[in-house]
């Protein structure tokens, strides 16, 4: 679809909709998917005691991302499998607490209920958004965070949908991201995740394209207007 500037009629309803209902719900501290007053805190403490963190076997691709992350730290961590261990080698094993919700230390509360799943994330110099799948600390590993994720990509780069120059700056001018889901998963650091994003998906045909889009926008002032 070329937009030569003008947004659909269905379009732009939804995205309007969208812009209204997150002006509605930042001016309800309730609904900020920050945690920053005590109330909160007050609020996810109960919230992570109803819920203790299990300890699962997790998936073998999920292990093998554990395991090649740790060992690009460590390059003497063992495979579990690879058998026999040696005295004193480090062992990298398939259990993991799984958990409901986390803190990090710039005071985000992630997790995978619907308000936190979406989150934005930094590699390699860019911000790239993604899904919240699961979240994990290592027992064996000073019970360190990991979370795990499945990426989301621009959908207005490439050939998913084609939109003009002037759609794509009142996107940016309304702070709007249109992305698409990918096959791709990945595993970060807590520190990598900056941001939270509040969203909405758009059905197929959205702006002519045949699978289901999701519009989103960061809350909060984590990210650069220029890497958006």
């Amino acid at each position: 679809m070329k937009t030569n500037g003008i947004i659909g009629q269905i379009e732009g309803t939804v995205l309007q909709e969208f812009c209204q209902t997150q002006r509605l719900n930042s001016q309800a501290p309730r609904w900020s998917l920050e945690i920053d007053n005590n109330e909160c805190d007050n609020e996810c403490d109960k919230e992570s005691q109803a819920k203790p963190s299990r300890l699962v076997q997790v998936h073998p691709d999920i292990y093998m991302a554990i395991l090649q992350k740790l060992q690009s730290e460590d390059p003497t961590l063992r495979h579990y499998q690879d058998l026999p261990h040696p005295d004193g080698s480090r062992v990298v094993t398939p259990y993991a607490n799984e958990e409901d919700t986390f803190k990090s230390t710039s005071g985000l509360y992630i997790s995978k209920t619907k308000q936190n799943r979406l989150v934005a994330y930094q590699k390699d110099g860019h911000t790239r958004y993604a899904w919240v799948t699961h979240v994990y600390s290592l027992p064996n590993f000073n019970n360190r965070i990991l979370v795990a994720v499945k990426a989301l990509a621009d959908a207005c780069t490439g050939d998913a949908i084609n939109i003009g120059q002037s759609f794509l700056q009142t996107l940016n001018d309304l702070e709007l991201k249109v992305v698409q889901e990918n096959p791709n998963r990945e595993l970060l650091d807590p520190g990598q995740v900056i941001a939270v994003c509040a969203y909405r998906h758009l059905p197929a045909w959205t702006f002519r394209y045949h699978l289901p889009l999701v519009v989103l926008t960061t809350m909060g002032s984590y990210v650069s207007r220029n890497d958006r």
